[in-house]
Order: structure tokens, then C-alpha cells, then sequence
């Protein structure tokens, strides 16, 4: 089974993208969704966190508390040094495993891994793509309801296009309409089956 990484900043529609693929029959992996799985009461990756950053991470119920612990890591470069080494790791043993279980099934399976890069899953890809945007302040000032100034600068802590394009295979665009989303999706799936599975 070919593993086709996908990068792109926050906003550039990754997840759309995905949702359409999955309905062009590809299987697809949300390392987001995995993310939230690992982060659950009493995993691994959960008891890590509270030996790490202690109690004050934890709601009264005793469930992680994403925003205090991003409050944590937002100006202390090694706690969040600490919260991504911790992360990472469970994250990429969990979807290894969800890439062991597709590899029975499927000739290849599209990875949305907002930190690709960092994590060092791309040097375990068969291919790297990103999908980039020109609206994606917009598009977080929107979803996320964050001011502008708030977007650009999470934005500014994440990989510039300029350097995603310079370590990606391929480069996919969303800056129009669905149509032309759609239309990169199919863009990928030809490259894939004329280039790597032919």
C-alpha cells in the first residue's frame, strides 16, 4: 500500500479535501481525529501529559483540558517542546496501526497530517502533497472566529507555502470554487495511478 502524506496550513481545506476523496472511494487517515483519540482519559499519551504538566491540565471530571494545557506550551518553548515530542509519538503509533489494518484493502491511503514535517512521517511517505491557499486567513478568521491578527499569527507558526512547496512531490491548489477542488482531488488520483501504481 502507497502512503500519499498530506500537508497544507490551517485553512487550506485539507479536511474538504479529504471528504472528497473518501467519496472518490480513497481511503483517507484525519491525524486530528487520531490526535483526540490518543488525548482520552487513561491512554498512554493522557498519563504522560498529566506527569508532564500536572493536574492543572485536567477538568474537575478529570478529562483533558486542551485549552489550559495550550496555554501552558503558548510561550514556553520547551513545555511545548515536551507537549510535541509527547504527541508525536502516540500519534504515529496510532496511525501506524490504522495503516496496518487499510493495507490489507487499499492500493493507497491519503494521511492529513497538519505536522507532516514535524513529526517526521514524511520520510515514511511515497509521496508528499500539499495543498495550498491563498484564503486561508480568511477562511480561519471565519471558522475558528479568531481576528485577523490572531490568524496571521497562527499562521506564522506553522510552515510558510514557500517552504511546503519546496519539500512536497506535488502541489495541489484550493484558492476557487469546490469545483476546482473536486478537480485537484482527481488531479492527485490520476498522478497516483499513472505514476506509482502503474
Amino acid at each position: 500500500m502507497l502512503i500519499i502524506g498530506l500537508a497544507g496550513g490551517s485553512g487550506s481545506g485539507k479536511s474538504a479535501f479529504c471528504e472528497i476523496l473518501s467519496r472518490r472511494g480513497v481511503a483517507t487517515v484525519d491525524c486530528d481525529e487520531l490526535s483526540h483519540a490518543v488525548q482520552e482519559k487513561g491512554t498512554g499519551c493522557f498519563l504522560e501529559l498529566v506527569e508532564r504538566f500536572g493536574g492543572e491540565i485536567l477538568f474537575p471530571d478529570g478529562n483533558l483540558d486542551r485549552k489550559a494545557l495550550a496555554s501552558i506550551v503558548f510561550s514556553d518553548e520547551e513545555a511545548l517542546s515536551d507537549l510535541n515530542r509527547i504527541m508525536h509519538k502516540h500519534i504515529l503509533d496510532a496511525l501506524r496501526r490504522r495503516l496496518s489494518e487499510l493495507a490489507a484493502t487499499e492500493p493507497f491511503v491519503v494521511v492529513e497530517a497538519p505536522v507532516l514535517f514535524e513529526s517526521g512521517f514524511d520520510a515514511e511517505c511515497d509521496l508528499v502533497v500539499c495543498l495550498l491557499s491563498e484564503r486561508k486567513e480568511e477562511r480561519i478568521v471565519e471558522r475558528d472566529r479568531l481576528t485577523a491578527k490572531d490568524a496571521r499569527a497562527r499562521l506564522g507558526n506553522q510552515l510558510s507555502d514557500e517552504e511546503l512547496e519546496e519539500k512536497c512531490d506535488l502541489v495541489l491548489y484550493n484558492d476557487s470554487a469546490l469545483l476546482h477542488l473536486e478537480e485537484e482531488a482527481d488531479r492527485l488520483i490520476r498522478y497516483v495511478e499513472q505514476n506509482l501504481l502503474s
